[in-house]
């Protein structure tokens, strides 16, 4: 599914480290959505790999539009846990490949981690919502597990966690405004204006883009998934996933949901 009848150029910015699979994955990706380079490009910074991650790059630059940049710091590999040197590494990547996106012609951007999955749909429904910060739900591929317990808080700044996304804090029917999210689809505006990410804070981006009166969305009509890292508990291992053809009738998914409930 091309964008070409939306009229607006996306770039999607991620982060590597030794993930020469995820490049294939991500080469293939962009075909299998019809992506065209009048559509979609992918702006890759990668740091300290020795897997050959950089090269691999590269070599897939031939094949689809990527903007790649080597940024190595010299750090550890800090894997997946929460750790200030790691936070204030992922934070520069983050911020040179948002410099990298003010290079190009694109008028929306996105962060997303280089191990994440995206349907085919995702990017159609954020762009339709046309607002400054928008961001899809983050779950464990093949099931209900919500996974970004660290940049996703209400309104009153609490920290979503791991149930299934038909309680109350999600609406499954339309976007809903929250305090932060973790993987921003932003309007080229929204960088112009000066709004990066801190090196201090998980949530920095956002509660800039707020300082300067923005809004910020996230809507369960766009989901994304991670791979399976952890165990996912049986509650929300089993076939509870919502198909985007259900997704797609609106008013359907609320009847499903409580459907659901009441089976547990």
């Amino acid at each position: 599914m091309g964008l070409s009848n939306l009229m607006s150029k996306v770039a999607l910015i991620s982060l590597f480290r030794n993930s020469r699979t995820h490049v294939a994955r991500m080469v293939s990706e962009y075909h299998q959505h019809g992506f065209r380079s009048d559509d979609v490009i992918r702006i890759c910074v990668e740091g300290d790999s020795d897997d050959g991650t950089f090269e691999a790059l590269e070599e897939a630059s031939k094949t689809i539009p990527i903007i790649a940049r080597k940024f190595d710091q010299g750090n550890p590999h800090y894997g997946s846990e929460i750790n200030d040197d790691r936070l204030r590494c992922l934070m520069r990547c983050w911020n040179i490949g948002l410099e990298m996106f003010l290079e190009t012609d694109a008028e929306y951007g996105m962060t997303i981690d280089s191990d994440i999955s995206m349907p085919t749909n995702i990017l159609p429904t954020l762009l339709a919502e046309r607002v400054d910060i928008i961001a899809p739900i983050l779950l464990l591929e093949r099931s209900m597990f919500f996974r970004d317990t660290w940049g996703y808080r209400d309104l009153a700044g609490n920290q979503f966690h791991n149930y299934p996304p038909f309680t109350a804090k999600f609406d499954w029917l339309r976007p809903f405004e929250v305090n932060s999210v973790g993987l921003p689809f932003f309007s080229r505006k929204l960088i112009e204006s000066g709004v990066r990410f801190d090196e201090q804070e998980v949530v920095g981006f956002c509660k800039a883009a707020r300082a300067k009166g923005h809004r910020i969305f996230t809507t369960p009509n766009a989901r994304v998934y991670h791979p399976r890292v952890v165990e996912v508990p049986k509650a929300y291992d089993r076939d509870w996933s919502i198909p985007d053809s259900i997704i797609a009738q609106g008013g359907n998914v609320r009847l499903r949901a409580q459907k659901i409930r009441k089976t547990r």
